[in-house]
């Protein structure tokens, strides 16, 4: 079955949605730490493209984005864990 331009625009979207979710902790942390800039592109470049495929793996990308809730949990969770420890 073809998709439509406009269904095709919207799981993109959702996509990149969700990609961009699952990074907000390495941004924290790439603001929030000193590392160098090799580092920081790698920890975006490395998990966002992982994220990409993960959402890709399937026909339908909605699928793949409920699925990767529990995903999107951890993503939280380094997030408190990173907070923790420069409190510590």
């Amino acid at each position: 079955m073809k998709r439509s331009k406009e269904t095709n625009r919207r799981a993109w979207l959702l996509v990149c949605t969700f990609t961009a979710a699952c990074l907000v902790p390495s941004a924290v942390l790439a603001y929030t730490e000193p590392y160098r800039a090799t580092t920081v592109l790698a920890s975006f470049l490395i998990p966002g493209g992982v994220y990409i495929l993960w959402c890709m793996a399937a026909a339908n990308p909605a699928r793949m984005v409920l699925w990767g809730i529990p995903l999107m949990a951890l993503c939280a969770f380094q997030l408190v864990i990173s907070y923790l420890s420069a409190i510590l």
